[in-house]
């Protein structure tokens, strides 16, 4: 009998044991999440800081004509995601770069962003931009805090 007791008490020291193992297993896991969630959340608001920094150069200071048509022309890849408005003040707003996915290649997309860059260079065109004029620039986010508008507007 006095075998059995014993052997009654070390299953039972066994049975404590593996639950107070799992238990800090548990424990650990959780605060292990909660370290990954967190760091997911830095990386990601890293990964934004780091994605606008292109952009901020254009809004920290006022800006010349010729920057703007280097914006449009530097940002015409983003064709479809990302947008450059312009009011200058012969017209209310200009859009460039904001139709098309030049990504895709088609011929078509292209020239018609090749066709704003020819018309911002051109005297007579409404949606010339004087190298000359001097600029604001402000960028536009979406509700995911996502860049999608660099708005340049004239002074």
């Amino acid at each position: 009998m006095d075998q059995n007791i014993q052997k009654a008490l070390w299953l039972g020291v066994g049975i404590l044991f593996f639950v107070a193992v799992i238990s800090i297993g548990i424990m650990v896991f959780s605060q292990g999440m909660q370290l990954v969630e967190e760091s997911e959340d830095s990386i990601r608001r890293t990964n934004q800081r780091l994605s606008s920094v292109q952009y901020e150069r254009y809004v920290l200071r006022e800006q010349s004509g010729s920057n703007v048509v280097a914006a449009i022309d530097e940002f015409k890849e983003y064709a479809g995601v990302f947008k450059i408005e312009v009011r200058t003040g012969t017209k209310e707003e200009n859009e460039y770069i904001s139709t098309g996915d030049t990504k895709s290649l088609d011929p078509k997309d292209r020239e018609e962003i090749n066709k704003d860059l020819r018309n911002v260079r051109d005297p007579s065109s409404d949606q010339y931009i004087n190298p000359n004029g001097r600029f604001e620039g402000e960028i536009l986010y979406d509700d995911n805090g996502v860049e999608r508008i660099l708005r340049f507007e004239q002074q």
